[in-house]
């Protein structure tokens, strides 16, 4: 099953797949299996996917080049 880190919209919680589990609130990322409970949240806006900052990559005046040559095609 593939997992996804999810975070509540700003300003929320929402309540996690199981019950007795804490609510997903908009400060820490919780770690999900992808099944139809968490998709439906993820559609209409109650969860975010959560990205960690590691995984980001700064923009860099090459890297903005680089786009922008894409985006042109």
């Amino acid at each position: 099953m593939i997992h996804v880190k999810v975070m509540a919209k700003p300003g929320c919680m929402c309540p996690q797949e199981d019950p007795k589990a804490v609510p997903v609130n908009d400060t820490v990322g919780v770690d999900v299996p992808l099944t139809p409970y968490y998709r439906r949240r993820i559609a209409d806006g109650s969860l975010l996917l959560a990205v960690n900052a590691e995984d980001v990559k700064p923009t860099t005046a090459s890297n903005k080049k680089v786009f922008a040559a894409k985006e042109n095609k």
